[in-house]
């Protein structure tokens, strides 16, 4: 009776526990999902054209503890074609063998031909589907997005951690002038009235990394778009954009390379910067000025300088850069320095007053001053006698 009593019970328990697993039965594993990673979107010939960049987890799960295989591809790039951006999306669809899942987005890159259309489109769509987190990075590029989102991530086959999918990391050892949006700060400085929007620009480059078999094409930041609006209306190099680097209170650290001649090389590294831009009126018109103050470190002395040759140096060139990028934007018809959002937001009553004469523009005269203090807190190695340094 006892034996029949714990056959009953025993047979209860496997059926209990047969009912809790239920609920994994329609689990699927990693590679049998399809991920988006990366979004690219073009404009040619009147249609919208979509790129998905999608991990191969097959590949990626059977090297993770081998290295990667010489034939694994860890990346596919997917394509639709559509008169609109929903349109393109459902293209891609056609397409697809298992359903896309777009929760995991990690970056979002227009070409400049697609920046030119207008982003809004795009953004609202993507805004309004549920699963789509706006959370990821907003980009633009002039080179072909294929390439772009087929560039090798070296040391790693994973695209998430790739300038493209987590460009904070190396901004912590050398500094961008500009880190990119993620879509919630896009979309809301975007309806900013006096806010222009400054996108860094990716690109890629086949000159610098590679092994005894081959080389690598590797992403980098070419350069930054300049949008207003939802309007993409030009873009900056980086050498006229790195004026941006000193009014960047992101900014963790970044080389500052000087050159006084053959005999006299230094290379200061600045850190967290610190600014604010003055607006004042002069005979009438409105005019700025902005204050920098900097702390940096010396990792780089060729030749022998008194500390304020090494300070006035410094700071002349930091005056410089941020001249050249406020000219830059002005050849635009572009706000780069956000000159004017700040008198929109501190200084309304000067906002009234000038506003009420009509459209503000910016002009070539419009910013009187930049004043640059460096303080150099440490001179690494190098041996500081008196008021030389060697």
């Amino acid at each position: 009776m006892m034996k029949r009593k714990r056959r009953s019970i025993g047979i209860l328990l496997l059926l209990v526990a047969s009912v809790s697993l239920s609920g994994c039965w329609s689990y699927k594993s990693l590679e049998h999902l399809t991920y988006v990673l990366s979004l690219g979107v073009d404009y040619q010939d009147g249609n919208y054209i979509l790129y998905v960049q999608i991990p191969n987890f097959t590949s990626i799960s059977k090297t993770e503890g081998a290295g990667q295989s010489e034939n694994a591809a860890p990346i596919y790039v997917g394509k639709g074609i559509g008169k609109t951006f929903n349109l393109a999306i459902f293209d891609l669809y056609h397409t697809l063998q298992r359903r896309l899942f777009w929760s995991h987005i990690s970056s979002l890159v227009f070409t400049e031909a697609a920046a030119k259309k207008g982003v809004n489109e795009v953004i609202d769509l993507l805004q309004r589907y549920g699963e789509i987190r706006p959370t990821f990075w907003v980009y633009t590029t002039d080179e072909r997005i294929e390439d772009l989102l087929l560039a090798t991530h070296v040391f790693d086959p994973s695209p998430v951690y790739s300038k493209l999918g987590d460009p904070s990391d190396m901004n912590k050892q050398d500094s961008y002038p500009v880190l990119p949006y993620r879509l919630h700060r896009f979309t809301a400085m975007m309806r900013e009235p006096m806010h222009t929007l400054i996108i860094p620009s990716l690109g890629t480059d086949k000159s610098k990394w590679f092994d005894e078999k081959k080389k690598y094409r590797v992403m980098l930041f070419d350069g930054y778009s300049v949008v207003i609006g939802d309007k993409w209306v030009g873009k900056m190099t980086y050498l006229q954009s790195r004026g941006l680097l000193w009014l960047n209170r992101e900014l963790v650290r970044a080389p500052l390379p000087i050159s006084l001649g053959e005999d006299k090389i230094f290379t200061v590294v600045i850190m967290k910067p610190k600014m604010k831009i003055k607006p004042f009126v002069s005979e009438g018109e409105l005019r700025f000025s902005i204050d920098i103050k900097l702390k940096g470190h010396i990792t780089q002395i060729m030749g022998c300088m008194s500390e304020e040759e090494i300070k006035r140096a410094a700071s002349e060139n930091v005056k410089k850069q941020v001249m050249t990028t406020f000219q830059a934007g002005i050849d635009l018809d572009a706000d780069v320095l956000n000159l004017l959002d700040v008198l929109y937001r501190h200084h309304q009553k000067l906002w009234r007053q000038f506003s009420k004469q009509g459209e503000l523009k910016l002009t070539a005269d419009s910013l009187h001053d930049v004043n640059v203090k460096i303080d150099i807190v440490q001179y690494g190695k190098k041996v500081y006698y008196g008021k030389k340094v060697y």
